[in-house]
């Protein structure tokens, strides 16, 4: 009997540590899911937007709509807490394009020092800056998340990367030679952008499109 009660103990014993195993477990998942336990919230789009010359050239972690398809990239708020107007879109890069030095000018100068054929003192007078690099990582979450978007499907996720703000336009500088833009993205109609260092793993990834 009491050779009995010891063997019902010990299956006690080891299904509660089972149970235990498996809440640790869950733990960990849930820490490596999100990846930020104690840390603070993201900044949502419309947060960015508002904070976007305080931000702008720093690493910052944000969570959005990523909309996704022809010609487009980007994280798309819908709308702003009292703003009239619908907010920018903000678009989103893989790739760094920043390591030439640029500089932050005003269209209808760049264009009047260009037809006056003074664009060298013109760029003489600017402020040339410089951003630190930022490198896709190739990790799981980031993979997976980057192949679903290409497939042209909108997810809601936390973005990683640096911050570019540019409000009126820009000009990189290649040796001798001048390249202008007035943003980024597509036609550089977008004056924000995200360089995305990694995705943080949502809680669940659209089924439909990963097998």
């Amino acid at each position: 009997m009491r050779a009995l009660q010891r063997s019902g103990e010990f299956w006690v014993f080891r299904i509660l540590c089972a149970v235990g195993m498996f809440a640790l477990s869950c733990t960990a998942a849930t820490v490596r899911e999100s990846g930020t336990e104690g840390s603070p919230p993201p900044l949502t789009v419309c947060e960015l937007i508002e904070r976007s010359a305080e931000l702008r050239n720093q690493i910052v972690r944000v969570r959005g709509r990523v909309s996704s398809g022809f010609e487009v990239f980007a994280l798309a708020p819908s709308r702003c807490e009292g703003a009239r107007e619908r907010p920018p879109w903000i678009w989103l890069d893989t790739t760094d394009d920043a390591l030439e030095p640029y500089a932050e000018v005003a269209p209808a100068d760049f264009q009047a020092a260009f037809r006056a054929k003074r664009l060298k003192e013109f760029a003489d007078g600017l402020t040339w800056l410089r951003s630190e690099p930022v490198v896709f990582r190739q990790d799981e979450a980031s993979t997976k998340a980057w192949r679903i978007l290409e497939d042209g499907t909108s997810m809601t996720v936390t973005v990683v990367g640096r911050f570019d703000y540019v409000p009126q336009a820009r000009v990189q500088r290649k040796g001798d030679s001048f390249i202008y833009s007035g943003g980024f993205g597509h036609l550089s109609g977008f004056s924000r952008r995200i360089v995305i260092s990694y995705v943080e793993a949502p809680r669940q990834f659209p089924s439909r499109r990963w097998p």
